[in-house]
Formats: C-alpha cells, sequence, structure tokens
C-alpha cells in the first residue's frame, strides 16, 4: 500500500509547519518537517532530498503523513509522483509578497531573516512551473493563509474530514435501518463502545491507557474516546460515517466538535417516542442547533436528500389562462423570492452566452441557472412553469430537487372564460367544436403536470407538492398559498423568578421537549443574539454592538432583544431558519418579544409582535409564564408627541419697521 500524503506548500513563514502539528494532532498522521528532515541526513542537494523522502516513507511502518512543505522544483515533484504516485491532497497557503515579507522581518532572527529571503525568492522563481503539474487537480487546494493560525487549520479541517452522523436510535428496526444505510448506501457504522474495546483487546497504547483507566476504576475522559476515533475517520478512508453507542451525554459529543468538526445527528424514530429529556441530552442540544435530522419513515434516500439540501426553489404548474404567472408574481412579491420568468431569462441566456442557434440549448440553460444558484445561494426561487419540459429530469440531476411544486386546477368553464377574455373574445358565446379542442388540451396538459408533480415527489422524498383550486378568485388562491410558505408562530416570553437561572432552563427544556416532539422549530431569541453579539466573526457583530450602545438602558444586558431594532432581531431569526433549513411551518420563539427595560420606550411588545408577523408569519399563540395575572390586552404606553415651538427669527436692524414716511408722528 502506498503512503497517503498530505503536502502543506507556500511561502516561508506563512504557518504551514504550525498547522502541520495541528493538523497532526487531530488527524493522527505523522508530521515530517521537511527543513529538519534535511538537516537530518544532512542532505545537500534536491534530487537526494526527494529520493530520501521517498524513500522514508515507502519504508515507513506508518501510512500516513503530512509534510510542511513541498519538493521545491518541477523536475523534483514529478520524480515523487512517478514513485509513490499523486499526493492526497496539496494545500496552498495563499498570502501577499508584502504579507511573507512582513511577517520574515517581524517574526525572525537576523540570520534567520536573511536565511527565509533566500528561500522566498527561490520560491518565487520555481512556483510558476512547479504548479504547473497540480494546479488543475482536484487535490490542489488554496487556503487563505492571511487569518489566524486557528483558521487556517480549521479551513483545511473543512477539506479533510469525512460526512459525520452521529446515530441516535431506541428500537429494533430502527437500528435495522442503520445497518441497510451501510449495506445500500454506503455509509460506515463505528461503534463507539467495540472501537474502546477493540483497542484494549489489542493492547494498542490508546488500549494500555485505557485499560490503566478501567483498572484504577477512573471514568474514561472524552480524549481517549476521541483518540480512538481519530484513526477510524482519517486513516481509514472513511467518505461518511454513522457514529453509534456514543452515549446520552454531552461530553463526548460537545469534545468531538471542539477538537475535529462539528457533526449533526441522525435520529431514527419510526414511532413517537413519550420520553421526557433532560435538558443535557444530546437530541434537544442537536435539535435546538438546527442540526438534528429525523427520519420518521423506513426510506433511506431520505438521509442523503436531507443532507444535500440545494438551494430552494420551487416550479408553478398550470393549463394555460389558469393564472400561474399572476401567482407566481403575486408569491414572489409577498414572500420575496427571486421570480423566474422565461422570456426574459431566455434572453438574457442569450446575451450572456452568445451562439448562432435560433432557440437557447439545454446546456447553456444549465449553465446560467448554475451561476445564478451559486451566487444567490441564500434565496429562494419561483419558476413560472417550465419550459424545456423534456428536461426536467436532467434539470434537476444537476442543480437538486425543487423544494416545492404547485399545480393549479380549473373547471373546464372557468377555463373557457378566462381565455377568451384574455384573447379579448365574447365570454358567454357557445364554446366552437375548435375551441373545445384547445380547452381539452389545455385541460389535459395540466392533468400530465399533476402526474409530473406525483412522480417528482415519489423520486425526491423532501420535495413538497401541492394541488390549488384556482377557480376562485386571485385572493383566494393566495389564502391557500399562505398556507404552505407562512409559518404559525408561538411566541413565550417568561417573567417569572427571572434571577433564577435553574428556573428558566426548566421552563425552556420544557418547550424544548414539546417542540421535538411535535415538530415545531425551537429558536431561542436570546441565545441566538447574545451569540452574534460576542461573536467577532457574525456579520451582525458590528450592527448589535453599535445599536446597544446607542440605548439611553444602563442595564448590562447586552443578549436582550429589546435593546435592538426588530428589523435586525428578525433579521438574526431568519438567518438561523436559512442556516438549519427546518421542514415544519410551525416556530416557536423563546424570549421573544423581549420586555423593555425601565427607562426604554422602544421597540414595544406591539412592535416587536408586528415584526414577528411581518417578516415570519401569523402569531397563534402568545405564551407568557409569570407569577401574577397578566393583562391580556395589549398595554403599551402612549407616547404622545408635542409639536416644537417654533424659533423666534432674529430681526435684523431696520427689519420689519415701516418706511420713515409712514412713521407715525411721536
Amino acid at each position: 500500500m502506498l503512503p497517503q500524503v498530505i503536502f502543506l506548500y507556500g511561502a516561508p513563514k506563512t504557518g504551514k509547519t504550525t498547522v502541520g502539528h495541528q493538523l497532526a494532532d487531530k488527524i493522527g498522521y505523522e508530521l515530517i518537517s521537511l527543513n529538519s528532515f534535511y538537516k537530518r541526513f544532512n542532505i545537500k542537494d534536491h534530487m537526494s532530498a526527494v529520493n530520501e523522502l521517498v524513500s522514508h516513507l515507502k519504508f515507513s511502518s506508518k501510512s500516513f503523513f503530512i509534510v510542511d512543505d513541498l519538493i521545491p522544483t518541477r523536475e523534483e515533484y514529478n520524480v515523487f509522483v512517478n514513485q509513490l504516485g499523486e499526493p492526497y491532497r496539496i494545500f496552498y497557503f495563499d498570502a501577499s509578497k508584502d504579507e511573507v515579507e512582513r511577517n520574515i522581518n517581524s517574526y525572525s532572527s537576523e540570520a534567520e531573516a536573511k536565511y527565509n529571503v533566500e528561500r522566498f525568492v527561490h520560491f518565487i522563481e520555481n512556483r510558476p512551473t512547479l504548479s504547473q503539474s497540480f494546479k488543475d487537480k482536484s487535490y490542489h487546494i488554496r487556503v487563505n493563509a492571511v487569518q489566524p493560525i486557528e483558521d487556517i487549520t480549521k479551513d483545511i479541517m473543512g477539506h479533510l474530514k469525512p460526512t459525520v452522523l452521529a446515530a441516535y436510535y431506541t428500537k429494533q428496526e430502527e437500528e435495522h435501518f442503520i445497518k441497510r444505510l451501510a449495506s445500500e448506501k454506503g455509509w460506515t457504522i463505528i461503534d463507539v463502545e467495540q472501537l474502546i474495546q477493540g483497542h484494549s483487546h489489542r493492547n494498542t497504547p490508546i488500549g494500555k491507557k485505557i485499560s490503566g483507566l478501567v483498572e484504577a476504576k477512573k471514568p474514561l475522559a472524552p480524549k481517549h474516546k476521541l483518540d480512538s476515533l481519530k484513526n477510524s475517520l482519517f486513516t481509514s478512508g472513511v467518505q461518511k460515517a454513522l457514529l453509534v453507542h456514543m452515549g446520552e451525554h454531552l461530553d463526548l459529543y460537545e469534545s468531538f466538535e471542539h477538537e475535529l468538526f462539528p457533526i449533526r445527528m441522525l435520529n431514527v424514530e419510526f414511532e413517537k417516542r413519550k420520553d421526557f429529556l433532560a435538558e443535557d441530552h444530546p437530541l434537544l442540544y442537536f435539535f435546538e442547533r438546527g442540526d438534528l435530522l429525523s427520519i420518521t419513515k423506513d426510506r433511506l434516500d431520505l438521509v442523503d436528500a436531507k443532507l444535500n439540501r440545494g438551494v430552494n426553489y420551487g416550479i408553478v404548474f398550470g393549463p394555460t389562462s389558469a393564472g400561474k404567472t399572476f401567482l407566481s408574481k403575486a408569491i414572489a412579491k409577498i414572500y420575496g423570492f427571486v421570480l423566474i420568468e422565461w422570456e426574459p431569462t431566455l434572453t438574457t441566456i442569450k446575451e450572456k452566452y452568445p451562439g448562432e442557434e435560433e432557440t437557447v440549448p439545454f446546456p447553456k440553460i444549465l449553465r446560467y441557472f448554475k451561476d445564478l444558484f451559486a451566487a444567490n445561494s441564500r434565496r429562494t426561487f419561483i419558476f413560472d412553469g417550465f419550459q424545456p419540459e423534456k428536461n426536467l429530469d436532467a434539470f434537476i440531476e444537476e442543480l437538486g430537487a425543487p423544494s416545492f411544486l404547485i399545480t393549479l386546477q380549473v373547471e373546464k368553464p372557468i377555463l373557457v372564460k378566462r381565455t377568451r377574455a384574455k384573447e379579448g373574445a365574447d365570454v358567454n358565446a357557445e364554446v366552437g367544436e375548435e375551441e373545445n379542442q384547445k380547452i381539452e388540451a389545455a385541460i389535459q396538459k395540466g392533468n400530465g403536470y399533476g402526474k409530473t408533480c406525483e412522480s417528482l415527489t415519489e423520486k425526491h422524498p423532501t420535495t413538497r407538492s401541492f394541488t390549488l383550486d384556482a377557480n376562485g378568485t386571485l385572493d383566494g388562491t393566495l389564502h391557500a398559498v399562505d398556507e404552505i410558505f407562512s409559518k404559525r408562530v408561538y411566541v413565550v416570553h417568561q417573567t417569572v423568578e427571572e434571577a433564577n437561572p435553574v428556573i428558566q432552563k426548566s421552563f425552556n427544556n420544557l418547550f424544548k421537549n414539546i417542540c421535538l416532539a411535535e415538530n415545531i422549530t425551537y429558536v431561542d431569541v436570546v441565545q441566538l443574539v447574545a451569540k452574534h453579539y460576542h461573536h467577532k466573526a457574525s456579520s451582525m457583530h458590528s450592527e448589535l454592538r453599535n445599536q446597544y450602545k446607542m440605548k439611553t438602558s444602563k442595564h448590562d444586558k447586552p443578549e436582550s432583544p429589546s435593546h435592538y431594532s426588530p428589523t435586525v432581531v428578525l433579521h438574526i431569526i431568519n438567518e438561523h431558519l436559512h442556516h438549519t433549513k427546518q421542514d415544519s411551518t410551525d416556530l416557536l420563539l423563546m424570549g421573544y418579544p423581549s420586555p423593555l427595560e425601565a427607562d426604554q420606550v422602544y421597540p414595544r411588545p406591539s412592535d416587536q409582535l408586528a415584526a414577528v408577523e411581518s417578516g415570519l408569519g401569523g402569531v397563534r399563540v402568545v405564551v407568557v409564564i409569570a407569577k401574577d395575572e397578566v393583562a391580556v390586552e395589549i398595554n403599551d404606553p402612549v407616547m404622545k408627541l408635542e409639536k416644537p415651538a417654533e424659533p423666534q427669527k432674529e430681526k435684523k436692524e431696520g427689519e420689519g419697521e415701516p418706511p420713515a414716511e409712514d412713521k407715525p408722528p411721536e
């Protein structure tokens, strides 16, 4: 077996060796510092160096390596590839010339600086020809080296990590589902308990530590479990891993994510569980974060479909004159979707990708929407029909399944009247044979759309299909649409024992359990605001800080949503909902509306509720947990604004006085 090698390539003083140490510790690879390697074997010329490195890697007892630099010239690199094959990954540390020179001067002694300057010159000279060998290869990945070391390591881990789900199940048929994922869908099951026992039985270095702790009757620390997991995740070629028997305490999950990378939980639940879960149960932990994938049907394709969701888009189908264009435009306007109308879109494609064809070929249409979706991954698109109908399956194959499909159904008499009104004909005239054939063909085509939607929802389990009665007015149809896209919102505010965190956590845990059991998305608005306020990398960090500074309130509660405009709070909530991609149309907001402090006048609870209704959906239930009885009517303070007095205009000398001849006699 040939060794698996990761090269860290870049200019000197860009953090390669430090990152190499961090990566080696996280993924269990052996780190080779190329500079130290050359000194150790007293190697003078580069060709001898590459031959020595190849020999070391080929005959080592280990198989997985990180090398903190790349072989310097193209000729020597090709020798390496001919002997050991292409590397597993090459991470190029991208930094500007000014940044590298600044690092050399800042972090080196005078002698080291001189040496590193020579290395940098050599690097620049060889980079153009060396990079020709791998610049278009998939294993060549650029990373931003002008950021903290921990962030560089995190970026690289994002490219190295396999897809990992922590699996949770309680019944035998649910366990069978997990096993079928392994046998039929290419997942690898890693049993954490068996893994630890295996190390103990084989008396590996990790096993010796574990056995020593067991003999001393000491609990196993998460670190020992993680050490056994690293080998299975990074040195065995695993692409998709299901971790089972990780336990029902958070310590191992939190340690895993802190040391390695974030994961999600797969909850297989064919029958609704009735257990009330403790606040530190991993199911609640992943559920609140929006990283819980719940599988309630025995369909294996649901797992990959939920994991690999692309851009949200939907299609409105219907026969001619059914009102699909009006409806598509109305939906786009009301819900902020991007409307795709085919005539102007095809014109844009012709201009963007010119050619001699009279009609736009499907590959160009596909290319256009790939670029459009990639540039607008946070938006939702709505298509007014789908014009290249025969290519719909190919479109879905390339860009993912639609999130929703809407089919409009219209009765024949209504369709006749709408068609005639559209053409300016008499709506009450008798239907002729030719007209009847056209209407029947339109209805038949509409029925075909319905069958297409049924077929697509059967193939793609995350696609939702809706059939709407479009015989009435547009307002009536929009009312039905509102049930599809608007969320049903429940808001919870508690004022009881605010100073007692134990009671507050108990109430929060109660509502988390309710939401998990009833498939209601749970959002702790206070925690969400606090996360963005304290996290400097957040896009809303500066805005929250600025608004908090502007408040007259002296209360030290930056996490309280009442300190910020409803627009900002709603933006944070919507960002969270977009990231988690929850299926549920039911949403519970914990801690919002938030009460005003004594010296605050805005935003009032009614302002916050109004923002929720306009930005998320109708508020169905308001829950207030309090010691004393709460007035059910909105009792916001009435603020009367007095008109300011007009400033007195200063008179200039002689201004406003009557002319001399008009002055009255003294």
